[in-house]
């Protein structure tokens, strides 16, 4: 454990001198680190760095946030269009939450660090949660209004989300998840 300072040459530096090459990271960062687990990678800030799939880098997680805050604040008070006030942030319940979810997981030690969503993983939380606001909410709770399209959007959205993170796996350059 030591202090480091990731510069966006992309270098870690440990009291000034460089102790490994850093791939796709592009941000600064200063703080403790460590350095050299197992797997060949380290960790900084709790974020695993040896390319593997964290929630803080992963692209699909911030483009599904951003669009869900524009879609909130933006276009639902301006657009009565029936797709964006009722089903659009459903399709982005997926890679939004899913993935804060499983990084909660992984502080409390009950999954790997560095592994990108699974499909089982991802279809126990579309179960829970179509359960939870689909049925549980608007029956005992008097919350929302069950509607199997937002289920359907669920589904997509979960679809469209593990087609990314395991793109590298069939194969593809581009992802979430490099493997």
């Amino acid at each position: 454990m030591g202090w480091v300072i990731l510069l966006g040459s992309k270098q870690l530096l440990e009291c000034g001198r460089t102790v490994r090459r850093v791939r796709d990271v592009d941000f600064p960062f200063v703080g403790q680190a460590d350095v050299g687990d197992a797997g060949g990678g380290f960790t900084l800030g709790g974020v695993v760095m040896n390319g593997r799939w964290a929630v803080w880098r992963d692209l699909i997680f911030w483009v599904a946030l951003g669009l869900y805050a524009g879609n909130r604040w933006l276009v639902k008070p301006r657009v009565d269009a029936v797709f964006f006030q009722s089903y659009f942030n459903d399709l982005l319940l997926v890679p939004v939450v899913l993935p804060l979810v499983l990084q909660l997981h992984v502080w409390l030690g009950w999954r790997p660090a560095g592994v990108a969503p699974r499909v089982g993983e991802t279809a126990f939380h579309c179960v829970v949660w179509s359960w939870a606001c689909e049925w549980a909410g608007p029956l005992w709770l008097n919350m929302g209004t069950a509607d199997g399209w937002d289920v359907a959007c669920y589904v997509a959205g979960a679809v469209v989300s593990q087609g990314w993170w395991h793109w590298r796996r069939v194969g593809g350059r581009l992802g979430g998840a490099p493997i």
